[in-house]
């Protein structure tokens, strides 16, 4: 059996084109891709403050391990936000490292020191995306890190 692809019409595309029924205002347009774009300026102090507040969780359960559930919470929170704006704003190297740090959290209770350095090495691979504005899946050097994270996330004993 033969398998035909079919693309629905974009009328989105249309409008902005002049060809559709309905004609976007090619100021209102504007308007909007420039908001757009200062969104996407403005992620990396958004990322940067998430980052910051992962090493600030990572050090509480370290420094105060009675407190660990809630923080590992936030962990989890901040490292699911990461995950879904990065990819949003052009960043999906932060998307893919933010996936992995939620997979190793999710469903975790306490954490071990060796579990704190995986924690702690998804944090630094976040902050050097970002201080490097590394955009899109990295390339070559992404796909290392990824690699790398992955395997103490899937084998964290190794």
């Amino acid at each position: 059996m033969a398998v035909k692809a079919i693309q629905p019409p974009n009328p989105l595309e249309k409008a902005k084109n002049g060809d559709g029924p309905v004609l976007i205002d090619p100021e209102v347009l504007d308007r909007a891709e420039k908001a757009v774009e200062k969104l996407t300026e403005d992620y990396s102090v958004w990322a940067r403050e998430d980052i910051d507040g992962l090493r600030l969780a990572l050090s509480q359960i370290r420094t105060e391990p009675k407190n660990t559930g809630a923080t590992i919470a936030e962990i989890y929170r901040r490292a699911l936000d990461l995950k879904g704006q990065g990819g949003g704003f052009g960043y999906d190297l932060i998307t893919s490292v933010g996936d992995l740090l939620t997979r190793f959290m999710e469903a975790r209770e306490t954490v071990s020191e060796r579990d704190c350095q995986i924690i702690e090495a998804h944090i630094d691979a976040m902050q050097a995306v970002i201080n490097q504005d590394i955009k899109g899946s990295g390339g070559r050097i992404g796909k290392q890190i990824v690699a790398g994270l992955r395997e103490l996330v899937i084998d964290p004993a190794a």
